[in-house]
């Protein structure tokens, strides 16, 4: 993975997100898992689905599913070849299936 910061993105203090703490799932901070912050069945169920059709998600598309499933705003910004289209085109299919828009 490419290296890269993520400004105030991070879901436990809300300052600076590395690619190190998003693929740890871990706030160095505040030494503390991005699990306390996230637990959401939804969301496990969307990681299967997603396996299921394109393959294990990267550790960006779970943060990104986790907040979504938070009800949280934000961008998805990375990278080109990061996988923001196959999320969006994975997350929209998984939440039309369960009877749920997507824009």
């Amino acid at each position: 993975m490419i290296p890269a910061i993520y400004s105030n993105l991070c879901p436990i203090c809300h300052e600076d997100l590395s690619t190190e703490e998003i693929e740890e799932q871990k706030c160095t901070r505040r030494n503390t898992k991005f699990e306390k912050a996230f637990e959401n069945k939804e969301a496990e169920q969307f990681f299967q689905f997603f396996s299921s059709r394109i393959g294990e998600p990267r550790a960006l598309q779970r943060l990104w599913a986790k907040r979504i499933f938070n009800k949280e705003s934000f961008a998805a910004i990375a990278p080109t070849g990061i996988g923001k289209s196959t999320f969006g085109i994975a997350m929209a299919a998984f939440l039309a299936k369960n009877g749920k828009k997507a824009i």
